[in-house]
């Protein structure tokens, strides 16, 4: 099988888009989650829209900036110095399968990639791409195939040929800003989030101990700081909550007057006012008392 093909800029800039947009929707129902968590816990208690919103918004940017934009100008910009250093990119070429590998040939390029060079073979869209042993790629157009069923025949053909092997994606080994990231670790939440995703890319394969180390500490580091903050005063979050349950006493007491002048009598319980009325009477300084709805003031 043989067919002659030629690539331009543009193909590697749509494929790349192409490739991390399908990123996000293999991870839709997880990026769906951790929108969800993050937005609840913007907007604080009791419900506030506005905030809701501002932690949906502010979450969607973190995570498409990981999973799409910063990805997608990496590849931008590995792809300009590439460009740079290999004049004949764009030459017209004649793809050959053979027994051996895939023989690639132009007016100054000869050059065969054996099938153990390769780790596997993908369709995405208008491309199919093979991942190199050496996380380097060779895409190849679709338009550039007579029909539809040579351009499968040659994807079954090229992944019948390779041997398996793990590919988690396109680079090797996180690079340094992949680490930088790991600052998102020191915001609460957020770095729960980013840890998790951290953690799990570290221990895909190939294994980055890094990774792991840095995912882990921004979990850890989410985890300390609410127990600081609900067993402590350090952030003020005890002082709020008094405040709040001085406010939220004020009301019972304004409805127990109110069923008094309505009624002629005091209630004999406090849920009498709940049956009747909007006010909380469960204290949420007492434990489960705001949660399971336990712990009525007294």
């Amino acid at each position: 099988m043989e067919f002659e093909y030629q690539q331009t800029k543009k193909d590697y800039t749509d494929f790349y888009k192409q490739y991390y947009a399908n990123g996000l929707k293999r991870r839709a129902i997880v990026i769906a989650a951790l929108l969800l968590l993050a937005a609840s816990y913007f907007a604080k208690d009791p419900f506030e829209w506005p905030w809701f919103l501002i932690g949906t918004i502010s979450s969607a940017l973190l995570i498409f900036s990981f999973y799409y934009f910063i990805p997608l100008l990496r590849s931008f910009n590995t792809l300009n110095k590439v460009l740079a250093n290999e004049p004949v990119a764009f030459e017209e070429r004649k793809l050959t399968v053979t027994d051996e590998g895939l023989l690639i040939e132009s007016e100054n390029l000869t050059k065969t990639w054996t099938w153990d060079d390769m780790t596997s073979v993908h369709d995405l869209s208008n491309f199919i791409y093979i991942i190199l042993t050496d996380k380097r790629m060779l895409l190849f157009p679709k338009r550039h195939f007579q029909s539809d069923k040579d351009g499968t025949d040659f994807l079954w053909i090229v992944r019948g040929k390779i041997k398996p092997h793990f590919s988690k994606s396109i680079y090797g080994k996180s690079s340094g800003l992949s680490y930088a990231l790991g600052l998102l670790g020191l915001i609460p939440v957020v770095g729960f989030i980013t840890g998790i995703i951290f953690v799990v890319r570290g221990l895909a394969a190939p294994k980055d101990k890094w990774l792991v180390l840095i995912g882990s500490g921004g979990i850890a580091w989410t985890i300390a700081f609410f127990v600081l903050v609900f067993n402590t005063d350090l952030f003020g979050f005890q002082t709020s909550q008094v405040k709040f349950s001085q406010r939220q006493i004020n009301g019972v007491m304004a409805a127990v007057e109110f069923y008094k002048m309505k009624n002629g009598v005091y209630p004999d319980s406090l849920q009498q006012l709940e049956e009747n009325s909007q006010v909380w009477i469960w204290d949420p300084l007492r434990p489960g008392g705001k949660v399971n709805k336990t712990n009525e003031y007294n």
